[in-house]
């Protein structure tokens, strides 16, 4: 990527990022980070999600690109609630999807950047 973009008009400081004529003048680019935060991104995968996510928000955002931050994981062990449902019905046949999940708003788009990634690692 090229050096981070300084300036508050996107596609002057950032002439890679996009171009005037692609886009309508009141439009506000936008980005959505997903962040896994699920058991198996324990250790170093999770840090380096976390510093990748830092990285790139703190880039978008020079470049006039609003960013959210969001992450997913699951909110029990073996289920929750959704298992626990499906179990009292009986378990019928092709339950879908057997866990609860959690959804995590790190950074609101609205949200200037200010280190909102500094959770996710811990």
């Amino acid at each position: 990527m090229r050096a981070a973009c300084r300036g508050s008009s996107p596609t002057r400081s950032c002439p890679w990022l996009t171009s005037a004529s692609a886009r309508p003048s009141s439009a506000t680019p936008s980005s959505t980070l997903l962040i896994d935060n699920s058991g198996s991104m324990r250790g170093r995968p999770i840090t380096v999600a976390a510093m990748s996510g830092d990285i790139l928000a703190r880039t978008l955002e020079r470049c006039g690109v609003k960013v959210e931050i969001l992450g997913f994981t699951t909110r029990a062990w073996k289920g929750g609630q959704a298992r626990e449902r499906w179990i009292a019905a009986g378990k019928p046949p092709n339950p879908g999807r057997l866990n609860d999940l959690r959804h995590i708003v790190y950074k609101a788009c609205r949200r200037p950047h200010g280190g909102a990634l500094g959770a996710i690692s811990d």
